[in-house]
């Protein structure tokens, strides 16, 4: 249990070797609020980047956790949450910055919705371009198929950026870069799933506030620019692969019977020798010479040889010597 709400909103940030981002994200929270009051609290995850002192140096009223490991994304927010004394919690990605008002809008419409449990704002290219902000809840259609092209065959199904509106909408998941919890939500589900190191967790968080019949609303006029893929993902490209199915693994296993997850983990194996195939056509066809498709093919070959050994846990991230 957390303690009493002291301010309106705990502004949470894990941070893993970011540092300018951070500083940005950071000073953007108070560089846009307004009426509501908040706190702000980084959850550094044994970063080597000099991230922890440059916070202490241009932010000291920052309240800092430092971690002597990289904990992942659920857990680090879990230590947040255990320190946090505000009304609601936002969970600010550290390549993320908040723009005008975003803060405040969440609040308002919260107050407004006691039956809101968690809600979002639309995410940004830095060119202002619109980014995904909430998703599906993950089925063998959205994991197996190609989702994109759901998401123009039904777009009601499966509703995306594609539709762009001003209105509130209702969503299944929120992405976590931007994400408002109400507090007491937070202590009756337990934060996150530990068990995720990374991807997924909003997902599963999500999907069990829906379950206690609470209400997910995605609010557009909450804008932050989010900087997609600046840390792991782009630096360490295979094996944030391998955390990201390891993940996906988990939430079938958790949430749907044993044949459907036996389903999903033939057809994601067996989508492996196609995408690895074909990348690999196309690396010859270039000598090699085009970055991404040689990255496809590192990825892809990375991932069947951690399927083949048997999906081991000390293989990732988390573990990348082994």
């Amino acid at each position: 249990m957390s303690p009493e709400p002291a301010c309106d909103v705990s502004v949470i940030i894990v941070n893993w070797n970011l540092k300018d981002y951070l500083l940005d994200a950071v000073a953007s929270v108070g560089e846009t609020a307004g009426e509501y009051s908040f706190e702000i609290i980084v959850v550094d995850n044994a970063s080597e980047d000099g991230s922890v002192v440059a916070v202490k140096e241009q932010f000291p009223e920052v309240r800092l956790i430092e971690n002597r490991e990289n904990l992942g994304f659920g857990t680090a927010n879990n230590q947040g949450f255990e320190i946090a004394v505000g009304r609601y919690f936002l969970l600010l990605n550290n390549d993320a910055k908040l723009l005008e008002g975003a803060l405040d809008s969440l609040v308002r419409e919260m107050d407004a919705s006691p039956d809101i449990a968690i809600s979002g704002g639309q995410l940004l290219n830095a060119d202002l371009s619109l980014q995904n902000s909430f998703d599906n809840v993950p089925s063998i259609a959205t994991e197996l198929l190609n989702k994109a092209i759901l998401r123009r065959i039904f777009p009601s199904r499966y509703p995306s950026k594609l539709q762009e509106t001003v209105a509130p909408r209702e969503v299944e998941v929120v992405i976590g870069a931007m994400m408002m919890i109400r507090r007491s939500v937070i202590d009756e589900i337990k934060g996150f799933d530990p068990g995720y190191f990374m991807f997924l967790e909003e997902t599963d968080l999500c999907h069990r506030a829906a379950i206690k019949g609470y209400r997910l609303v995605q609010f557009p006029e909450a804008r932050a620019i989010h900087h997609q893929g600046t840390s792991s993902v782009r630096r360490l490209p295979g094996l944030s692969r391998v955390e990201f199915y390891r993940s996906r693994y988990r939430f079938f296993k958790k949430w749907y019977s044993c044949p459907v997850y036996l389903l999903f983990r033939i057809g994601c194996f067996l989508k492996l020798f196609p995408n690895l195939f074909f990348n690999l056509v196309a690396a010859i066809c270039t000598l090699f010479q085009h970055k991404k498709t040689r990255d496809r093919v590192s990825i892809y070959w990375t991932l069947l040889g951690w399927h083949l050994r048997g999906c081991p846990e000390g293989f990732g991230i988390r573990h990348p010597k082994a």
